[in-house]
């Protein structure tokens, strides 16, 4: 039920490449905070046919840890 603690799971898991899991936890922020417009934008993104597949740089390109970091406002 923690706002934060989903969207950066979700997050996570877009960036992983994971679109059914990071949709899963973005359906789960929505249902918590029906008005998150950032997990509503990414929601219909991943969902859409051709949408984003995860991150620009794939993900077994870039260290796990540089991918956490980059989800706590770190670059990425």
């Amino acid at each position: 039920r923690c706002e934060r603690a989903l969207y950066y799971r979700a997050r996570l898991e877009r960036d992983l490449g994971n679109r059914d899991d990071a949709a899963t936890f973005y359906a789960r922020l929505l249902r918590v905070n029906p008005d998150h417009a950032t997990a509503r934008d990414e929601l219909k993104e991943i969902t859409r046919p051709g949408g984003a597949a995860g991150a620009a740089t794939p993900s077994h390109q870039t260290g796990l840890w540089a991918r956490i970091k980059g989800l706590f406002g770190g670059s990425r």
